[in-house]
């Protein structure tokens, strides 16, 4: 992956059918009169105790606040000083939606070009902002539960500063500022921005901020956590991209380094994958836990070649690998490495994904799935504008020398910051989730970040405003043979609102509901019908079949709270980049990045 993805699109939204033994979608009521701008309550000063939260809903019952200018007057506001002191708005004007009217608002932000578009509802704001992590300017359909639905949310979303790196733009090679953007300054610029529109617009502040994001947009999201503790009341970072630096460099092109014989011919083709499924399957089943067709942690199980290799006596292969197949899955199961086996990132393709893996059959990684060229230009940001991706490309190997150049840059990139203390402290909430069948982002990299979370402040302490959700069978941001339909934002709403912790996430698979990885989104169709669901439990605990009852509904599961059954080992270099107050901030000086003191 080099970002290729728009971020989250909608993966909040999961309309599943009530008969199936729940409904994400609450109902929500609300007022029909203006509240007094004096009234409004700061989110830090509202608590609810526990022991006295015994509502149903999923968020507070916020009444409508509406806009005390026009629309078009936002043109002409001044969004402030400090960090937005270079903040334009380009156009401020009515647009209508399914969800009814919002004022659209369009900027840019300095320096650089940071471009940002804000939507604020015109009839039913109930006080609530959120920003979507997505890759392109269109109204934001990321934020899909009740109250967003009826147009309740101001929605905001940017550019990041510049395109995506999939295309060979100038700003990849030597423009510092962008870099800046893209990595961590951009969604915070824009949140500044959005809030000064709203207290420009309804003449308060809003009650409670969100930010949600899955891959890339994960990535911006749990930088925000670590960076910016107090833009966001609630996140919620799904499969987050934590060791950029590295993984970018090297997880993309492995695949096809491992599965080529020295000529350039492919060695494990697509064809041969359901010997290999198969295999796996049988077993990992006893140690991961297979409900339904699907390992709930894989992690639990280590790939052996014995499993799958033909004796050396056969001489029919039709089902078995060759041993040299074998030892190809082997590398793809344990992550990029160098000639001498030491790990280069962290994992590599989770057991039980086989059927998904997609083999190049190129003579070189010029794809954009398996190109490391264009996230090394991105990454390492050569000065030499003749520096192409593919002069990168040509230059690069999978050996300590490259993995030294690229950890470098570790401080800018990096989300593997295990110091949240505070994000704690102004009482946020932290929403971690990834699929256990990503191919994308290694579930093993986003569970070593939040076991280091734990090492630093204490399983207790961290349990009380972080959790992560492994969804089995779940591919990356989506898709999958898993059930990748799940509501996010509203179990989020109601830790943020309710202070009620997500004890489970409740996820399902939806007949074409499946999301492609390049959309990263795991969203179901309003009448589709619901193949199975399934409670999803934080991390190590996980579900488990009662015995009775209908396997596909989620009510017949309970919680297995032996956590012996994950295995997720990290011991390489690798590790060494978890760990607290690792990440710079950074300026532009005489067009170089200078660490701010």
């Amino acid at each position: 992956m080099t970002y290729d993805q728009n971020g989250l699109t909608r993966h909040s939204l999961a309309r599943l059918r009530p008969h199936m033994g729940f409904l994400l979608l609450s109902t929500v009521s609300v007022l029909a009169t203006a509240q007094n701008p004096n009234q409004a309550q700061s989110p830090e000063h509202v608590q609810i105790p526990r022991d006295q939260d015994t509502s149903p809903r999923n968020w507070l019952d916020l009444p409508i606040v509406k806009p005390v200018i026009d629309c078009e007057r936002l043109a002409s506001v001044a969004l402030g000083a400090g960090e937005v002191s270079q903040a334009t708005i380009n156009s401020a004007k009515l647009v209508n939606s399914a969800q009814g009217p919002f004022c659209k608002v369009t900027g840019n932000i300095g320096p650089g070009t940071v471009q940002y578009q804000v939507f604020l509802p015109v009839e039913r704001w109930t006080q609530r902002f959120a920003l979507s992590a997505q890759n392109i300017l269109t109204i934001p359909r990321a934020i899909t539960n009740e109250p967003a639905l009826k147009g309740q949310l101001v929605l905001a979303i940017t550019d990041r500063g510049g395109p995506g790196i999939t295309r060979e733009t100038p700003w990849t090679y030597d423009n510092q500022q962008k870099r800046i953007d893209w990595s961590y300054r951009a969604n915070h610029v824009t949140s500044l921005a959005a809030k000064a529109l709203i207290k420009a617009f309804y003449g308060q502040s809003q009650r409670f901020s969100y930010f949600i994001g899955c891959s890339n947009g994960g990535r911006e999201a749990l930088s925000s956590a670590q960076r910016y503790p107090s833009d966001f009341d609630g996140i919620s970072a799904g499969a987050p991209v934590v060791i950029d630096s590295v993984h970018n460099a090297f997880f993309p092109g492995w695949e096809w380094e491992a599965n080529r014989r020295s000529d350039g011919s492919v060695i494990l083709a697509s064809s041969r994958l359901k010997i290999l499924h198969d295999a796996v399957m049988q077993n990992c089943a006893p140690s991961a836990g297979l409900i339904g067709g699907l390992l709930q942690t894989p992690s639990a199980c280590t790939f052996k070649p014995a499993w799958v290799q033909c004796s050396a006596a056969a001489s029919d292969t039709a089902k078995c690998l060759t041993s040299e197949e074998a030892r190809v899955a082997e590398k793809l199961y344990r992550g990029p490495q160098d000639d001498k086996g030491r790990l280069l990132d962290l994992g590599g393709f989770p057991p039980g994904s086989e059927l998904y893996w997609k083999l190049s059959t190129s003579a070189g990684p010029a794809n954009v799935a398996t190109n490391p060229g264009r996230a090394l230009v991105r990454i390492l940001s050569p000065s030499d504008p003749g520096i192409t991706p593919a002069v990168m490309e040509h230059s690069f190997h999978f050996d300590q020398e490259w993995f030294g150049k690229v950890a470098r840059m570790a401080p800018l990139w990096n989300t593997a910051n295990t110091n949240l203390r505070p994000l704690q402290k102004r009482d946020g909430k932290l929403i971690l989730w990834i699929g256990a069948a990503d191919l994308t982002v290694q579930p093993t990299s986003v569970v070593a970040y939040y076991e280091g979370v734990q090492r630093e402040l204490g399983a207790q302490r961290t349990d009380s405003f972080t959790r992560l959700f492994l969804l089995p069978g779940v591919g990356h941001c989506g898709g999958g043979e898993g059930p990748g339909q799940v509501d996010l934002l509203s179990p989020l709403m109601a830790w943020t609102e309710l202070h009620r912790a997500p004890e489970k996430l409740i996820v399902g698979k939806t007949a074409g509901g499946t999301a492609s990885e390049d959309r990263a989104d795991p969203y179901s169709q309003p009448a589709a019908k619901t193949l199975f669901t399934r409670p999803v439990f934080p991390y190590p605990q996980w579900a488990q079949y009662a015995g009775t009852g209908d396997p596909n509904d989620e009510k017949n599961y309970i919680n297995n709270r032996n956590s012996s059954h994950h295995y997720y080992k990290y011991t390489t270099e690798i590790s060494k980049f978890f760990s607290p107050d690792n990440q710079h901030f950074y300026q532009v000086k005489n067009g170089r990045l200078v660490v701010e003191q």
